[in-house]
């Protein structure tokens, strides 16, 4: 038989919830989150778009091949998901993808300067979205250090 719950128990428990790490985190992560949308609205790009550019730009210039499955796992991303955003990005003009000769399921991403100049704009524009959520330097520092420690 279920126990019976009282609603001042259950309403208790509710408000030491919202005192919990886990609740300011992700107010937090809500309101970056739709700040930067916002942001990026303009550009029409969405963050996971402008992160697979930037991700295109780092293994660029680290010399590896990006490839579309590459990208996504160094994002922690599913493949079908990033081929979606990736479709996206070419239909855009940002990206070409080409088929790898040894394996033509394989794509290998490229940014365009189309696709460079707008990861560059809204980088930027991100990062002041930043500095207005987090100003303090030696908070943001401190934050990340205690973060750290749950990763």
């Amino acid at each position: 038989m279920a126990k019976k719950v009282d609603q001042d128990s259950l309403a208790s428990q509710y408000e030491q919830m919202g005192e919990r790490p886990w609740s300011y985190l992700t107010a937090v992560l809500k309101k970056w989150e739709s700040e930067v949308g916002e942001v990026l609205e303009s550009f029409e790009v969405t963050r996971a778009q402008l992160e697979y550019l930037m991700c295109v730009a780092k293994f660029t210039r680290e010399g590896k091949p990006a490839t579309q499955k590459d990208l996504a796992a160094s994002l922690g991303r599913a493949k079908n998901t990033a081929s979606e955003a990736f479709s996206n990005l070419e239909k855009k003009g940002y990206i070409v993808r080409s088929s790898s000769d040894a394996d033509l399921r394989e794509k290998h991403v490229v940014l365009t300067e189309k696709g460079l100049c707008l990861a560059n704009k809204a980088i930027r524009e991100v990062a002041l979205v930043d500095q207005r959520i987090f100003p303090d330097e030696r908070d943001n520092e401190e934050l990340i250090r205690l973060l750290k420690n749950y990763l």
